[in-house]
């Protein structure tokens, strides 16, 4: 998801589309996320953690990559939020669809 300044208002975000898997990731972080180790959990509509994993992130051709496996396939399909965190700070949190 790209964040724009000259944007006042943002359209909203499309989930991101995930086929049922062990996934192999490679994300491209937003500007602002810093290299270092990150965790990962799948939210169910409740906000419970359904999923987790970690990985580390590194900066290539200065765009923060993170790169994870994500085992989501005993997760039913439907509406999840994906939430990513750096070491202890805030979780953020990213709209998801299991396929």
């Amino acid at each position: 998801y790209e964040t724009m300044r000259s944007v006042p208002e943002q359209p909203e975000r499309q989930p991101l589309r995930l086929k049922r898997g062990r996934l192999l990731l490679t994300i491209l972080l937003p500007v602002g996320f810093e290299s270092g180790n990150y965790e990962l959990q799948m939210l169910d509509s409740e906000l419970r953690s359904r999923v987790s994993a970690t990985g580390n992130a590194e900066i290539r051709d200065y765009v923060t990559t993170l790169e994870t496996t994500l085992d989501i396939r005993s997760l039913p399909s439907g509406n999840y939020r994906l939430a990513l965190r750096r070491g202890s700070e805030n979780w953020r949190f990213f709209p998801a669809q299991i396929e």
